[in-house]
Parts: C-alpha cells; sequence; structure tokens
C-alpha cells in the first residue's frame, strides 16, 4: 500500500505538469495567432491615417539624428567584428593546414 502511494503523487505532479504544459501551449498559440491579426492589420492600413501613398509621398529625415548615428555607430562596429572573423577564420585555417602537415 505504501508504494502505491509512492508512484502516486509522481503520477499526479506528471499529470499537473502535463496540464500546465497544454495550456501554455494554447496561450502560445493564441498570442502568435494575435500578433499575426494585428500584423496584418497594420499592413492593411494608411500609415498615420492620413492616406500615405509611397508613389506620391516622400519621407524625409535628417541624417544628423540621433537614430541615424546609433545606426552608424552599431554598423562600424559590426564591420570591425566581421573584418576579425574574418582574420580569425584565414589563421584557423592556416593553423589546421600547419597541424594536418605535421601528423
Amino acid at each position: 500500500k505504501n508504494s502505491n502511494v509512492k508512484i502516486w503523487i509522481p503520477l499526479a505532479a506528471l499529470s499537473l505538469l502535463y496540464v500546465v504544459a497544454t495550456i501554455r501551449i494554447k496561450r502560445s498559440k493564441i498570442e502568435e495567432e494575435r500578433v499575426c491579426r494585428l500584423e496584418e492589420q497594420i499592413k492593411s492600413r494608411d500609415v498615420d491615417g492620413g492616406g500615405y501613398n509611397r508613389e506620391t509621398t516622400q519621407v524625409l529625415e535628417l541624417k544628423d539624428n540621433p537614430a541615424a548615428k546609433d545606426y552608424a555607430i552599431r554598423q562600424s562596429n559590426l564591420d570591425e567584428l566581421k573584418a576579425v572573423n574574418e582574420r580569425l577564420l584565414l589563421k584557423l585555417e592556416y593553423l589546421r593546414k600547419k597541424a594536418k602537415r605535421h601528423t
């Protein structure tokens, strides 16, 4: 009788975990569907409700604005990292070839 109790508790816990996981999955699917619907609504509406037409409306942006500065800094950092990565990959390839010759 005591061993049945020991088995029952883990089974109950597993059942509870299964129910919680199922609820989370359903919530996730519902939220995902909601996001898709909202994205579609955004795509279908005019920008700012003012009848934005890409063919007849030109959007101007100041070159010297905080967003552009931030983007330039991030792009510069990314370019530097790409260059460093390329050099490291070349060095790794060289070292592998060198190690292969010595074995």
